[in-house]
Formats: structure tokens, C-alpha cells, sequence
């Protein structure tokens, strides 16, 4: 298959994405079944998200431009190693190892045992010279080069295993918000979106948000309660009762509703059922905080213009493009360089 080909088998698995699939629908139930972190909202919308921003095929055409593929050559076979934070984690990877005509090894977690083998057969009903290029594989053998998304805890473990082949490994991160006091309700309720999606685990959540000082917290919970069905997820329940009872037996101060816990606190990163904050009374205190703890931060959240640095809109922190994926992220060069 040449590149065009390629783009557009992606584009017509897009369509077919969109459009709604009864076999599709089932494996999304099935993905909830065995893992009750996918829930079939998150799926769904992630799903949407994938073929709208990655599967289109003027966004697909537009953005291979940047870069020069080769068609000559044999085949490298790259492992895939995704986080279990979110349904299809390492799709944007999986396009850029297809794209540049290599091969996928996937390896499949117990977390996500059924999406992408859903995709890869939707992909050869589409074209079956697709088959040759995407694996699904339990155990990983024989691959020349890997993509991983990695945390503190297993960073150390991928670079021992895998630092010896081309590696790229994303590790993962958080996402802030700053907020000037000025935010309609509207506002706050897609940034309510950017925490809780996907329950807050990814590096897109926000898991910290910039106050101005004076800000009424009490507001900002009354909105957030509109969430509040999140608490009927068990997994989610469980981590948000025993932050609970954390922040309680050890006389930590708390803000609370019924679905999200407001802790005052420096850190980025926050827990799970949790909302770090921290005041401000110039933004320029913020913009020494984002200094120091720039390698910890995926995205920022605010209003336009807020600060000088990129920042995401309202409700976008979940919704990435190929933008989103630059620098030390970005596989497709990665993959037409090594």
C-alpha cells in the first residue's frame, strides 16, 4: 500500500467510525464490562474524538506534509505499549506507525483486550492489505523499535527492557487550568469536562487549578456538581471515599460535593476524586509556577490570551490533534528518522 492508500483506509475507518456499528457497539460494552474505568460514554466519546481529529482525511493529508516518507525499504516492526489511563491510548502512535508504512505490535494490557482488535478488523473488511501491518499481541517479540507511554513507576523498567532499541517513550503527565474570576457557568461546566473525563486519570485532566485570590470556591463546587453521576462508577466511588477519609483522619483541610474533593495544595498532581488549588494575586505567580513545573505539564486550560504560553480552551484538554503531538512526542518523526 502507498501513502495515499494508507490515508485513505484511516479516512473510510473514520467514516465508519462516526456512522455507528453494532459490532462496534458490542465491544464497547464488552471493554466496560471488563474494565469499568472505560465506561461507555468515555468510549464513545473517545471514539468520536479519534475520527473527528485523527481519521479525517484533509487533517490526515494536511499533516504528513511536515514530513518526508519513504516507500522504499523494508518494513520496521515497532512495539506498542499503551497506559491504561484511556480507551485506545496509543491510537495517535498506531496512525503514525501505519502511516509511515511501518508494522504494529500492540500489546494488548488485560485493561484493553478488545477496541483495537475491533479496529484492525474493521480495517481489513476496508482494505485486506491492511492485515499485514497491524498485530495484537499478548507478549512482544522481534520488534526494532518501541513506543511507550511510561509514569515514575515503570519508567526505570521500560528503559531497561526497551532502552536498547529506538525507543520514544512518552511519560506521562498532568494538565492545569487558570481561572481570572471572570468564567461564565458555561466555562466552568466544559472545564468540568477537562477534570473528570475519563475519571481525571489521564495526562489531559486537569488535576490543578490557578485561583484568583478571593475566588468563591462554594461557586465553582455548585458547578461542578452537575458531575455528580460520576460517583455511580464503583472504581471511582472507592477512590473518592477513601481521599475522603484521607484528607479527614489526617486533618488536612478540604473543600467537597458530592463527586470531587478541593484541596489547597502546590502540587500538579492531584488524586484521583481530587482537585488540587492554589491563589493567586498576580499571574505572574502562576507564570513562575508553570516555569518551575514545566516538564510536569501537558496542557494549560483558561481563557485566551490568559497567559503567554499555549493554552487550551474549555473543554478541549481531552480533544488532542496532530498539534498536540510536537518535539520529543512527535512519533512520525521519530519513525522517518531512526
Amino acid at each position: 500500500m502507498d501513502l495515499k492508500e494508507r490515508i485513505e483506509v484511516l479516512g473510510k475507518l473514520g467514516d465508519r467510525l462516526l456512522a455507528g456499528d453494532e459490532y462496534l457497539d458490542a465491544v464497547i460494552h464488552r471493554t466496560n464490562f471488563n474494565n469499568k474505568w472505560f465506561s461507555k460514554e468515555n468510549q464513545q466519546r473517545r471514539i468520536k474524538i479519534i475520527a473527528e481529529n485523527f481519521l479525517d482525511r484533509e487533517k490526515l493529508v494536511s499533516w504528513v506534509k511536515n514530513y518526508k516518507i519513504s516507500e522504499i525499504g523494508e518494513k520496521q516492526k515497532i512495539a506498542l505499549i499503551p497506559a491504561d489511563y484511556q480507551p485506545l491510548s496509543l491510537i495517535y502512535d498506531i496512525i503514525s506507525v501505519f502511516v509511515s508504512g511501518n508494522i504494529s505490535l500492540v500489546k494488548l494490557s488485560k485493561e484493553e483486550l478488545y477496541l483495537f482488535p475491533c479496529l484492525i478488523k474493521f480495517l481489513k473488511e476496508i482494505n485486506p492489505k491492511t492485515e499485514e501491518y497491524f498485530q495484537a499481541v499478548l507478549k512482544l517479540d522481534g520488534f526494532d523499535g518501541v513506543i511507550a507511554e511510561t509514569d515514575d513507576k515503570s519508567e526505570k523498567t521500560f528503559s531497561t527492557y526497551f532502552g536498547k532499541k529506538p525507543h520514544l517513550f512518552r511519560k506521562k503527565k498532568n494538565s492545569i487550568a487558570i481561572l481570572d474570576g471572570s468564567e461564565s457557568n458555561a466555562d466552568l461546566l466544559k472545564l468540568g469536562d477537562d477534570i473528570f473525563m475519563h475519571f481525571g486519570r489521564t495526562s489531559k485532566n486537569v488535576s490543578k487549578v490557578y485561583l484568583p485570590a478571593g475566588y468563591d470556591l462554594k461557586h465553582l463546587l455548585e458547578v461542578l456538581h452537575e458531575f455528580k453521576s460520576l460517583v455511580l462508577n464503583n472504581k471511582y466511588k472507592n477512590n473518592f471515599d477513601y481521599n475522603f477519609s484521607l484528607y479527614a483522619l489526617n486533618q488536612i483541610p478540604f473543600n467537597i460535593n458530592g463527586c470531587i474533593i478541593l484541596v489547597e495544595k502546590k502540587e500538579i498532581s492531584s488524586r484521583v476524586g481530587a482537585l488540587n488549588y492554589e491563589f493567586y494575586k498576580d499571574l505572574n505567580e502562576v507564570k513562575v509556577d508553570i516555569e518551575k513545573n514545566k516538564g510536569a505539564i501537558e496542557n494549560i486550560v483558561g481563557k485566551e490570551g490568559i497567559l503567554s504560553y499555549k493554552i487550551t480552551s474549555f473543554g478541549k484538554s481531552n480533544h488532542p490533534e496532530f498539534s498536540d503531538f510536537q518535539g520529543k512526542n512527535d512519533a512520525l518523526k521519530f519513525l522517518t528518522t531512526f
